[in-house]
């Protein structure tokens, strides 16, 4: 039987939102992110691509760490099989004249199409986890730096050759009295 309510908030996301439940928890792992977690050798063309992609996006949001290697393979490896069974479906149909006992045809459901839906499913329930549908992304917490901004917009300097313009000159300091 699988696990009743809802999912867990991770301990980081309660201590950022100042939830006192935070401290009562102790022992959850912390995995360093940044980190990126090296591509399996075994996967196929398709789920490489995948993997180039989702990691880049995933990085750039800040939550990807090299513990994520196996749900991210998972990810890629069933996206890459969902693929394949794709094109079948679209090169050969989604249906298939069958023959019945009485020598009658009649369209049947390609297997495939069934396996094209339960995969779609499991990259639905994968994505969720990995934070890959702005649904999903609304329920991550992370931080983000603000952008750093210049006192000053200094547009001459896109110009080639511009130099900056000077200061003004200081103005002549005051002359000591009775000189």
């Amino acid at each position: 039987m699988g696990a009743r309510g809802p999912v867990r908030t991770p301990t980081a996301i309660l201590e950022a939102r100042g939830s006192p439940v935070a401290r009562e928890r102790s022992g959850e792992p912390r995995p360093a992110v940044g980190v990126m977690p090296t591509r399996p050798s075994w996967l196929d063309a398709e789920a490489r691509r995948a993997w180039a992609h989702v990691v880049e996006q995933l990085g750039a949001l800040g939550v990807v760490g090299a513990v994520d290697l196996h749900a991210l393979a998972l990810f890629c490896a069933t996206w890459s099989r969902w693929r394949r069974v794709d094109k079948f479906l679209a090169k050969n149909g989604e249906t298939y004249a069958a023959t019945t006992r009485e020598g009658d045809t009649r369209p049947t459901l390609r297997p495939e199409a069934s396996l094209s839906v339960a995969l779609l499913a499991e990259l639905r329930q994968q994505g969720d986890r990995l934070g890959l549908n702005p649904s999903a992304r609304a329920r991550l917490d992370v931080a983000v730096a603000a952008p750093t901004r210049s006192a000053k917009p200094r547009p001459w300097a896109l110009l080639p050759g511009a130099e900056s313009p000077k200061s003004p000159p200081a103005s002549p300091a005051p002359e000591a009295a009775g000189a």
